[in-house]
């Protein structure tokens, strides 16, 4: 099977994305940068990894908080500036790796692709 060139450029550009650089941008300039890395390597799994993670990020904590936490302590807990920068630093880490995990994940079936291409016989 023989890959038009336009995914195969895409899916040699996925092969270059090791590090965390890439990673690091999405929760940084997501909202730029995850649309762009989308399109620019013809995959939507990083950008699916880190919506996802962020609605876990929220679900998850909230029975905590509902169950341990009384209106009042929630209410105090709002009026202090290092609860902003936790939560912020929170998100930033949970988004950070999880999209980590998708660009990992893209990259490994781009390069299946790209062997499975090298493997046929040409046509």
């Amino acid at each position: 099977m023989t890959l038009p060139e336009g995914k195969r450029l895409a899916y040699q550009r996925r092969q270059k994305d090791t590090g965390w650089g890439r990673a690091i941008a999405h929760p940084i300039i997501g909202s730029f940068y995850a649309p762009y890395y989308a399109i620019s390597r013809r995959t939507i799994t990083p950008l699916l990894y880190g919506l996802a993670a962020n609605i876990a990020a929220i679900i998850i904590p909230m029975p905590l908080i509902i169950i341990f936490l009384t209106e009042q302590e929630i209410a105090s807990l709002t009026q202090e500036p290092l609860v902003y920068i936790l939560v912020y630093v929170y998100f930033f880490a949970v988004e950070l790796i999880v999209t980590k995990l998708g660009i990992d994940r893209a990259r490994e079936s781009a390069r299946v692709a790209l062997k499975n291409e090298n493997q046929s016989p040409a046509d």
